[in-house]
């Protein structure tokens, strides 16, 4: 009886047992159940990481590319692929992290139940035991609870995760993804974050220190702890070689070696092209936002961290010339109270668009992304607009030519007097020499030829001046830059960059052709995409005639050679042309100019705008001296060339000279042997008329000027003056209105030197009709007029 009951029970206990053991079963597979159904889900294709972008220029004598600088929002990853990666390297990985790797389905049974051990009678507070794909795993779901579901869903994603991409695509994504410190996430970053160089020139023993610190990167980092990262290597060599990755002689050789730890040595110093880095990030900023229809988070986002290749046209012999006269302060005057001059620079190759060089001020750049005046601050240019506002437009359009002959006199447009920089007036010159000596009452007489209108549109349209005020409404004021004083003598509202000047004079030296100015050649997704590329075909239009273009450099040249830009004559063998800019007040000093290499332009002067009358005083206009020790650098070594000379007997199929009986000459556009369209007709007693034709005769819009100094811009009809337009005296009297066959017929002003005018009606150049009299003393006559005499009100 006892022996039956003793066995009952043992049996109930073994009841008892495989209850337990079935129920604890039962509700560790409902546990294993759950976890896998609520595990995250892992699509590697749809997987986001952040990658580096990085910005490269050309190296010195064009071999391949150097590292400008690297982007990154915090995270600093470089895809690197597999085949790219040395075998050592990832070896060095395998070693240290699972050496088990290749024999396992993602989960490593022994180091797990080890660890599970460890953690259940030891008190582990980690569980351990992760293979590399379950370390993945981890990385990829950010996830790092200390629990058992997180456990067990990393394992079922990493068993997933290799039946899907298998081994080699889960070491890759491991490789390129696990942190190592110093921001470096990925063995690539990692490489260059250490020793300064590609992943695939690692040695052994650089392999092997980088795959010590993935453990604990704050301890093995070697720039915080050398000595512990040297043990580290050691021990991962030491694994190396235990598990037949390497031969005894490459164990001895890697512990033997002495590594130098080399802190972002491929980045150039930011300080020495800042300004340019700054500007590049700019470009691709705008134009991702501008032509892709990102917004500015977005652009920012993808510059960041999409890994993108920016390819910046910066030529580093041209940048570090600029920087070293900027670096010297012999070159920049200040004044006894310490307050500090600045200027900017900007060079860009005329025949591609792309700027070689930026400085954006004086002194240590301090930060990225800082004030660069050499493209976001605008400054009054003074004379350096009159080429591109005055004397660009009225070539372009036959109004004169080098050889024109004005009068430097007394003259007043619009209520307003010019004045010449130096005290009187020079008589009849040429406008040639009106150029050479920056003389202001020349260039006012022109663009009163030119036309206020034409001469704005040519800057905005032809010649990409963004920052003309038009009209402006700011608090209550109107602002204009529709006016003598700021087209001809450069008085603007805002003022213009440096960029856009040096860009403006590019059609002088490109024979007529303006090309937009960018600071990079391309932009490459990471995917390997093209996003932009400058290299084919950049912005570009025809600014202005070749002819006109070849005049302008003739008399641009003289300017630097014998006029107001002396300062700017190069010391090297190299042609320069140019013009420099003084604001009437002093406060802005500018040098534009060229050679048949480059187009450079300089601003100098306050960032706090004062006068600077006193402090240059008997010295060369600074900014010509800057631009000059800059092209004496940036040219040393170039071969001689000059510029270009234009190609007269070109014509198009449309265009011809005609020379008619009575000793016309014309030239221009031609239908069936006829002036038809534009060109210029040059008459026997010396008037020379630009315009439009039709059938030989004078047609459309059009300039006479004539030899006696008067002139004439409106309207024709019939060979004739006919409808509306302004005449204007040689001594100062204008009319405009209303003309019939030659005289004032119809709605007109007159205006006389004296300050007298007249508004009204007019009949063969006689008041008649209505019409109201202004004397220079303030009396009004107002009423009906006939044949010039007074009727009565």
């Amino acid at each position: 009886m006892l022996a039956l009951l003793y066995k009952n029970k043992a049996f109930v206990a073994a009841c008892y047992v495989l209850f337990g053991f079935t129920m604890l079963m039962l509700c560790g597979g409902i546990l294993l159940i759950n976890c896998i159904r609520t595990a995250p889900k892992l699509n590697i294709e749809e997987l986001s990481l952040d990658f580096t972008s990085f910005i490269y220029a050309t190296a010195p004598q064009g071999q391949g590319e150097e590292i400008l600088i690297k982007l990154h929002d915090g995270k600093n990853r470089v895809w690197v692929s597999l085949s790219d990666i040395p075998s050592d390297m990832q070896n060095a990985i395998i070693s240290i992290e699972d050496k088990r790797y290749w024999r396992h389905n993602g989960i490593d049974i022994k180091r797990t139940l080890h660890a599970a051990f460890d953690y259940i009678f030891r008190g582990e507070t980690s569980f351990g035991g992760s293979t590399i794909t379950q370390q993945l795993v981890k990385n990829l779901t950010q996830n790092d609870e200390i629990t058992v579901k997180r456990k067990i869903q990393e394992m079922w994603l990493a068993f997933r995760l290799e039946r899907q991409i298998g081994k080699q695509r889960v070491l890759e994504l491991y490789l390129n993804t696990v942190f190592f410190g110093e921001g470096a996430y990925g063995v690539q970053a990692a490489a260059y974050s250490y020793f300064g160089k590609d992943v695939s020139e690692l040695s052994l023993a650089q392999a092997a220190s980088i795959a010590g610190i993935t453990q604990l990167p704050q301890r093995y980092n070697p720039f915080i702890n050398e000595n512990e990262n040297r043990i580290k290597k050691e021990i991962v060599l030491s694994e190396m070689l235990k598990n037949g990755y390497i031969s005894r002689e490459e164990y001895d050789n890697a512990i033997s070696e002495v590594l130098t730890f080399t802190k972002e040595s491929q980045q150039r110093d930011y300080n020495k092209c800042g300004y340019f880095i700054d500007q590049v990030v700019a470009d691709v900023m705008d134009d991702l936002q501008n032509k892709k229809g990102y917004t500015r988070a977005m652009a920012s986002k993808l510059i960041y961290t999409g890994g993108l290749k920016i390819y910046a046209t910066v030529d580093m012999g041209v940048q570090e010339a600029l920087e070293k006269v900027f670096a010297d302060d012999k070159n920049f005057p200040d004044d006894a109270s310490g307050d500090k001059t600045n200027a900017a620079m900007i060079v860009i190759d005329p025949y591609s668009g792309e700027v070689k060089g930026i400085v954006g001020g004086r002194g240590e750049k301090k930060g990225m992304l800082t004030l660069n005046r050499a493209t976001q601050t605008v400054r009054q240019p003074g004379s350096s607009i009159k080429p591109i506002s005055v004397y660009a437009p009225a070539i372009d359009h036959a109004i004169i030519t080098p050889k024109s002959v004005l009068t430097d006199a007394p003259y007043t447009v619009g209520g307003w007097t010019p004045r010449n920089w130096y005290k009187g007036y020079r008589g009849s010159v040429t406008v040639q020499k009106a150029v050479e000596q920056s003389i202001n009452v020349v260039a006012v007489k022109v663009l009163a030829l030119v036309g206020i209108e034409r001469s704005f549109s040519f800057l905005e349209n032809n010649l990409g001046i963004t920052t003309l005020a038009d009209k402006e409404i700011r608090d209550g004021k109107e602002y204009s830059d529709k006016n003598y004083s700021s087209l001809a003598l450069g008085g603007l509202t805002d003022g213009v960059t440096v960029q856009e000047m040096a860009a403006a004079y590019v059609p002088f030296i490109n024979r007529g052709i303006y090309i937009k100015p960018h600071t990079y050649s391309k932009v490459v997704a990471h995917s390997g995409e093209v996003i932009f590329d400058n290299r084919q075909n950049p912005e570009s239009h025809v600014a202005i005639r070749e002819q006109a273009a070849y005049y302008m450099t003739q008399m641009l040249s003289a300017a630097v050679k014998s006029g107001t830009g002396t300062a700017a004559r190069l010391s090297v063998k190299m042609p320069a042309a140019g013009k420099t800019g003084t604001t009437s007040d002093d406060k802005d000093r500018w040098f534009v100019g060229y050679t048949p290499y480059y187009v450079g332009a300089v601003w100098f002067g306050y960032d706090t705008p004062k006068p600077m009358e006193r402090l240059l005083a008997g010295r060369p206009n600074p900014a010509a001296v800057i631009w000059k020790k800059a092209m004496d650098i940036i040219h040393r070594d170039l071969p001689y060339r000059d510029f270009p000379d234009v190609s007269w007997s070109r014509r198009d199929e449309n265009r011809g000279t005609i020379t008619f009986p009575d000793k016309r000459i014309y030239e221009g556009e031609l239908k069936d042997g006829k002036a038809e369209g534009y060109g210029v007709m040059i008459y026997p007693n010396g008037d020379r008329y630009c315009g439009y034709f039709s059938g030989n005769m004078r047609e459309g819009e059009g300039i006479l000027l004539c030899a006696t100094g008067n002139s004439y811009k409106g309207e024709f009809r019939n060979d004739e003056i006919n409808g509306f337009g302004t005449y204007l005296w040689q001594n100062g009297d204008r009319y405009t209105g209303q003309f019939k066959d030659g005289k004032f017929n119809g709605e007109g002003t007159f205006e006389w030197i004296s300050g007298n005018s007249y508004t009204g009606q007019w009949l063969n150049e006689k008041f008649h009709g209505f019409g109201t009299f202004r004397w220079a003393s303030g009396e009004v006559m107002s009423g009906q007029w006939y044949e010039g005499d007074y009727i009565g009100e």
